[in-house]
């Protein structure tokens, strides 16, 4: 008969042996698998008063690419996750490389040039296309957006272009970054005509109180990343933004407007726990 002393080893070598378990798979999980486990989120959204150009359509958004922590074959992955989807809008929300650099802004221009939309393709800066890694940081012109723009994409900072049908109009709303000191919403909405319905691509979520004073009734962002890591209960410990409420997912902002904010595609640190690395298609519906 085993003494207790002996039980008792087991015990505790087999509990240690069942945790060791458990870290290497949750480090397997959060480092190896999630980050490029990507999610293709469909949301339905139903503006009233949307143009007929608009009705019906879908609009694939992507954001937050991070070209450097994360591999250009990575980004090509998302591009074609993207094509398959067959929108007919593709709207892009900033961050598409993580370091200024000449080198990255030309990769990351190139393979995004694979996007292309009956619509059009659509795109806004981040913090990291100006090398702003902080609020209030002193930016650098983005040179990947000139390069989007060689690749015919249409750069959407701080302008407006619409879709209009039967005498009806919707704005397609792009303003610059908030960390940037670029993020122009006044200069950008305010002559906007107040019947029009405004579809807004935003990198930052925090300006979104600002966007909804102006009447806007979708916004688009980033930049959260979902926080990378959310825990159950908790929540993400880290977040880069000052209004935390709004970090992933769809909101009602106030009674006119709604907010998604995408966990984005890629990663500063390669590791993502329930915050899956994310690519929305929205689907518009006008008027019932």
């Amino acid at each position: 008969m085993e003494s207790k002393k002996l039980t008792r080893r087991r015990f505790l070598l087999r509990t240690f042996g069942t945790a060791l378990g458990i870290s290497a798979a949750g480090a397997f999980y959060g480092f190896v698998l999630e980050p490029g486990w990507i999610l293709t989120s469909r949301v339905k959204i139903r503006i009233p008063g949307l143009s007929p150009a608009l009705a019906g359509k879908r609009i694939v958004h992507l954001t937050d690419f991070h070209l450097g922590p994360v591999s250009p074959a990575y980004v090509r992955k998302c591009v074609d996750r993207a094509l398959e989807l067959e929108p007919d809008l593709i709207a892009l929300t900033g961050d598409y490389i993580t370091r200024h650099g000449r080198n990255a802004a030309r990769e990351a221009a190139t393979i995004l040039g694979r996007l292309k939309a009956p619509l059009g393709v659509y795109a806004v800066s981040g913090n990291h296309d100006f090398g702003v890694y902080r609020s209030g940081s002193r930016p650098r012109d983005p040179l990947v957006m000139a390069l989007l723009e060689e690749e015919g994409i249409t750069l959407l900072d701080n302008r407006a272009i619409p879709f209009a049908r039967d005498g009806i109009r919707t704005w397609l709303v792009g303003l610059g970054d908030l960390w940037a000191g670029e993020c122009r919403v006044t200069e950008t909405m305010g002559d906007l005509p107040a019947e029009d319905t405004r579809i807004v691509l935003n990198h930052n979520p925090d300006a979104v109180f600002d966007i909804a004073a102006k009447g806007a009734d979708l916004v688009l962002s980033g930049h959260t990343h979902g926080g990378q890591v959310d825990l159950p209960v908790f929540g993400p410990p880290l977040l880069p933004v000052s209004n935390r409420q709004y970090y992933s997912g769809l909101y009602q902002v106030d009674g006119r407007t709604r907010l998604y904010v995408s966990n984005g595609l890629g990663y500063l640190i390669r590791v993502r726990f329930n915050a899956r690395p994310e690519i929305v298609m929205v689907e518009l519906s006008g008027q019932d």
